[in-house]
């Protein structure tokens, strides 16, 4: 592929934040409610729609839709709700709270993966795990994050062959159990994106936790559209205030924030991009959604007047106030850009 001809193109998949009263009805592959307590539902005749809890009095729950394709098959198998387009697989699960979480993420991460395999969907680009409790400590001694990171990686490395660790996301929630969503794709070509100013996530010394996360910084997704253009994807993971594997600036929110924010910037320079294989170019000002998680309610506003200035005005932000995966951690953001279109080599 060549990069001499990168625009903006008609997504075959995108994402929209909703109210309830706005949501889109048509071309749907699923759907993310942040709301108040955890639950699954459709998957049979209609999409699935997994249920974080989220929200708070203060805040307002939204709706988060994938949308894309017509001939969507909606259906349920192992306690697992998907849908399925021909060429994308959206993947919804739970696991009920429990006082050890390694086994039964490792046995959902292997139900996702059979069932990605068995359908044929095998290119996974986003993952979202919503972690109640995530900083609580087990009878084992492990926070629930970390035994549920020791699960899930079981499950990539038991995968078979190398195991393909894409974006993703591990956040906590206002209530029990953990929600799981996951994207996968049938064709097209993954490239999974490493930070120049952060040691990879599966590299991870071991103190924190028996097995490292298992995700890449982000994930670009590269798609035929017709014969001489391709489309690409680019799904960023949430990041935070890390450089190496350290946290930095524990205490400090305004320079949590923009730590943060160098990491994404830095991330997605072109540079970086294709050092990795993936095409463009981006600054925050291109983001197309962003979801922001603050530690501490007091922290939003300042979050919000500064993102103001580092986003554009088209960039749709959703502050949501949760723990992160760490202690120290005030902040995490994840982003989608827009699809761009990438010329084909003749």
């Amino acid at each position: 592929m060549s990069e001499n001809n990168v625009g903006s193109v008609s997504a075959p998949l995108h994402a929209i934040f909703s109210n309830q009263s706005d949501q889109p009805s048509n071309n749907v592959l699923g759907r993310i409610r942040f709301g108040n307590q955890l639950d699954l539902s459709g998957g049979e005749n209609e999409p699935p729609l997994l249920t974080v809890p989220m929200m708070n009095s203060v805040q307002k729950e939204f709706l988060e839709s994938w949308v894309g394709g017509t001939s969507i098959k909606y259906g349920l198998h192992d306690e697992l709700a998907f849908a399925e387009n021909g060429e994308f697989l959206f993947i919804a699960a739970t696991l009920l709270e429990s006082s050890e979480y390694a086994k039964a993420a490792e046995s959902c991460y292997r139900k996702i993966f059979s069932l990605v395999e068995h359908l044929g969907y095998p290119r996974l680009f986003r993952i979202w795990n919503y972690i109640g409790h995530i900083l609580t400590p087990l009878p084992s001694g492990l926070q629930v994050y970390q035994d549920f990171a020791k699960g899930r990686a079981h499950a990539f490395m038991r995968s078979g062959g190398t195991p393909i660790m894409p974006a993703a996301t591990g956040i906590g929630t206002n209530g029990d159990g953990i929600g799981i969503i996951v994207l996968s794709s049938r064709t097209g070509i993954t490239k999974h994106i490493e930070n120049p100013r952060q040691k990879p996530a599966y590299e991870y010394p071991r103190k924190y936790g028996p097995k490292p996360p298992s995700f890449a910084r982000a994930t670009a997704l590269t798609q035929r559209i017709n014969p001489t253009e391709c489309a690409q994807f680019l799904f960023v993971s949430g990041t935070a205030s890390i450089v190496g594997h350290e946290s930095v600036h524990p205490g400090d929110f305004t320079r949590q924030l923009s730590t943060t924010l160098d990491n994404l910037e830095s991330l997605v320079d072109g540079s970086n991009l294709t050092h990795f294989g993936a095409h463009g170019h981006f600054t925050l000002k291109d983001a197309h959604l962003m979801k922001v998680y603050v530690k501490y309610a007091s922290d939003i506003e300042e979050a919000r007047q500064k993102i103001r200035h580092r986003v554009g005005i088209n960039t749709d932000v959703q502050y949501i106030n949760v723990d992160i995966c760490r202690d120290e951690l005030l902040v995490e953001i994840e982003v989608v850009f827009p699809c761009i279109k990438v010329a084909t080599e003749r």
